[in-house]
């Protein structure tokens, strides 16, 4: 039967040591800290969509085939809790 050893890096008191020193207990201070401001602090979030579209077939002279005319609507909604600021919407349609 063989024997098993385990590798013990470090021992409960030493564990306990390293948590109760100032620097491991100022970085986690520190990392609590940071998350409770990212949910407290109000951010904005833009969140934006198509609604519908539609395609209509305008009729042209006789020498000028039919004209398709696509239109589209898009919705653009602040969902976040503050403002947001110097948002820009390029439409690039061909």
């Amino acid at each position: 039967m063989a024997i098993v050893q385990t590798a013990n890096f470090f021992s409960i008191q030493e564990i306990q040591d390293l948590i109760k020193s100032p620097e491991v207990i100022a970085v986690g201070l520190t990392a609590v800290l940071d998350v409770i401001r990212r949910i407290l602090i109000p951010k904005a979030f833009v969140a934006w969509g198509t609604g519908h579209q539609f395609t209509f077939s305008i009729p042209q002279n006789k020498n000028n085939p039919t004209l398709l005319l696509h239109t589209r609507s898009i919705i653009v909604k602040n969902t976040g809790r503050s403002e947001a600021r110097e948002i820009e919407i390029y439409l690039n349609f061909v």
